[in-house]
Parts: C-alpha cells; structure tokens; sequence
C-alpha cells in the first residue's frame, strides 16, 4: 500500500503544470473501538487512502477519470483492498438538454482471507437530461456493468441499471428529489466448490461486519454455486434546503425491494468494510431507510458537517433482519491554500450500531480519524 501511495504522490507533483489535471487525495488513520453482543470491545487501527483525478478534453466536452480507493485493516491478518476505476464520459448538448456517453473499467484486488474475492470489469453508461423549464430537470439512465471474479466464477455478474430522476428547484431555496430506479442481476452459478477456511479473527469479525451475500461461519465450509438471477426496484425522495449562503441540511426517504432466485455464493468481509453494490448486494437486501445531514462552511474556509442514516434491513433467504444505525461528524480546517492547490486537515468520528436478529451479527463500534486532504 505504501508504494501505490507513493507512486500517487509522484505522479501529481511530476505532472507539468499546464496538462495537470484536477482532482483530491485524502489519507486517514482510523482508530476504532468494535464491541459484539456478550464479547469484550475489540481495538484497532486502519489505514483508508483516496486520490481522484480528472482531465476535461475536447473543449471540455470529454472527462477523462481514474479513481483509487485503499483500505487496510489492522487485524492480526494482512486484510487490504485495492480498487481502482478508470473511464471517460462525453457530453453534447446545452444546458437545457443534453446526452451523457460513456464508460470504464474497474478492478477491486484483495489481500488476507478474502483475497478470491477480487474482480474485474466493465461498465457502460449513457443519459439524458432535459430542462423544460427553469428550475425544473428531468434525467433518465442505463448503465450496464460485466464483472468476472477470477476465483469465485459463479459470482461473474451481468448488470442492467436504469433510473428515473426529476429534480426541482423551488424560490424558497428548497431543492426537491425524486428518484426511481430498476435493476436486473445475472449471476453466472456455474458448478464451483470454495472452501473458506477458519481465520484467527473470526469471533472479532462478527462485532465488525456481516457478509456481503450470506453468514460468516467461522469454520470450514463447501459452497456450491447455482445460477440464477435478481431484480430490485428502488424509490428515493430527497428535500434538501439552503438556510443561507453557507448551511444546507437535507432529508432523505429511500426504500428498496428485491425479488429472484437466490445468489450462488457468500462473500466474506472485513470488519467495518461496507460498500452497497458489489459484496453488500443491494439485489439480496431489502431496505428502509432514512438519511439526513447538514453542513456549515465558515467564512474563512473552515467546515462542520454532521450526517445520520438509519435502515431497516432484510436478507433473501436468511431468516435475519437488522436495524443498522450510523452517524458521524466532521471538521475541516485549511492549513494552506494556493491559486492552485489547498492542504486540508480531516478530523472525523463515526458511530456504528447494528441490532439484527442473528445474536452474532448485533454490535456497536466508534470510529476516530484524522487525515490530510490535497486538492489541485
């Protein structure tokens, strides 16, 4: 990890001033204190490392992207992830209308216990958006996305996402959301035997995190895959107002249904890793939820902002439901700014807190972080 930080650090300073795209690095040190149900609280450090880039191209007309997200684990195990994004998107059109194109590839490497978890893929993406009339847009989309799991090929994935999206901006500074969306998953399911072997952590694991598409059982199992395929339709509706020129709040109502065969395997991850597409599948979980969150920017560029979520959870063939609570805070001071670049310090806290019905899947954990943040 410390080599792909590096080489980040690098490229940004080599880059000529005049072709230097813009774009965000961010490294933080988690400390966090996990406690289960019935179990002594667990403590450890993390590391998590963000770097955006973008380029526009064509008289700003093409986006050219790489994303890279770290994250190592401080378990007793080597547990890391690597993930990396790249693509272009291409827009025609004016404000009033305009068509989106494009597409990019991904790749997610693991290392420790859930290292046959990796993948690779594709993803195409094209929109539409229209503006009948001021402060009124309306926006549909289609993505398609192909992911193939070296080790785990009954997990290889074909996507088909589309959405519905209508926007208004009111006089009173209240800006209205509405959102639905359709989605189809096929999973490969082709005969494939896993054994996943008992990890030293595994009773630390449960205060930290669930599956992604099944229970952690920290034993050895056999899992067969069988193919099959799910759908899910989501509803979304967000209000969000501007109390001045420097504080917004916003409120969210979302829920999501899902329906299919049953997915063809689990995958395993660490504690506190939480991503709701891939391993966290949105197609096996349906959800209630609520979010909310407010920010305040200062005059002299400092920032507070505060969020909360909460959702009711239900997992397609598992007799287990959870309430999952989270909430965080965070400040923002800038140590140094420049026409060109701005050197941030990231302090943050989070507070995690699942209540299921699977004893070991019920915990509580706190999250302390500090980070630095370079923006150019």
């Amino acid at each position: 990890m410390r080599s792909i930080l590096l080489a980040a650090v690098l490229v940004l300073v080599s880059l000529p001033a005049a072709a230097q795209p813009a774009g965000q690095f961010q490294f933080d040190v988690p400390l966090r204190w996990t406690q289960a149900e019935g179990e002594s609280t667990d403590r450890q450090h993390d590391v998590a490392a963000t770097l955006g880039l973008e380029h526009l191209i064509a008289g700003e007309r093409v986006r050219l992207f790489y994303d890279l997200d770290v994250d190592a684990f401080g378990t007793q195990e080597s547990l890391r992830t690597w993930l990396h994004n790249a693509g272009a998107i291409g827009t025609w059109g004016s404000a009033r209308r305009a068509f989106d194109l494009g597409g990019a590839v991904f790749w997610r490497a693991n290392e420790g216990a859930w290292s046959d978890a990796g993948f690779k893929g594709v993803n195409l993406l094209t929109s539409f958006r229209l503006q009948p009339r001021q402060g009124l847009t309306l926006a549909t989309s289609y993505a398609l996305y192909a992911r193939t799991f070296a080790d785990e090929p009954a997990l290889d994935q074909r996507e088909h996402f589309g959405s519905f999206r209508v926007l208004a901006n009111l006089a009173t500074r209240t800006t209205v959301i509405g959102v639905l969306s359709l989605g189809h998953k096929n999973y490969d399911g082709r005969a494939v035997t896993t054994v996943y072997e008992e990890a030293s952590y595994g009773q630390a694991s449960h205060g930290g995190r669930g599956w992604g598409m099944g229970m952690f059982a920290p034993a050895e199992v056999e899992v067969t895959g069988a193919p099959g395929s799910r759908r899910q339709w989501t509803w979304a509706a967000r209000v969000a107002q501007s109390l001045d020129d420097r504080t917004g709040v916003w409120l969210e109502r979302e829920e999501r249904r899902t329906g299919g065969e049953l997915p063809p395997a689990i995958v395993w991850t660490p504690p506190m890793f939480y991503e709701d597409g891939v391993y966290d599948d949105p197609y096996v979980i349906d959800a209630k939820s609520w979010r909310a969150s407010a920010r305040h920017v200062f005059a002299g560029g400092h920032e507070i902002s505060a969020w909360g979520s909460r959702a009711d959870r239900a997992y397609a063939g598992l007799v287990r439901a959870d309430v999952l609570i989270r909430a965080a805070a965070e400040g923002v001071a800038p140590l140094t700014e420049r026409a060109n670049a701005s050197f941030d310090l990231v302090a943050r806290y989070a507070f995690f807190r699942n209540e299921s019905s699977d004893a070991l899947q019920s915990y509580q954990a706190h999250q302390v972080s500090i980070g630095l943040r370079l923006g150019f």
